[in-house]
């Protein structure tokens, strides 16, 4: 990563790639969030105690459609740090 100074640090991102319906705009659109998913997948790969979660349970917002797997991989996450 662009980090030198931090690289080492666990690192998790929470990529949401569900697909809309009808998307109001082009970075709802399926092309559009596949190509989100993966540069999430990049950017956390990146880094060596990087992770990756992907759901296709919840828009934008993980933390409002799924806020039990977000605070399961917070605390995931706290325990990486050990």
């Amino acid at each position: 990563p662009d980090y030198p100074q931090i690289a080492d640090i666990p690192v998790t991102v929470i990529a949401s790639v569900k697909k809309y319906k009808k998307p109001s705009v082009l970075f709802f659109t399926d092309k559009a969030r596949e190509m989100w998913g993966d540069l999430h997948s990049k950017w956390a790969n990146a880094f060596p105690q990087g992770e990756i979660v992907i759901t296709n349970k919840s828009y934008h917002y993980p933390q409002n459609d799924e806020p039990e797997m977000v605070v399961a991989q917070v605390v995931k996450l706290l325990e990486r740090t050990k």
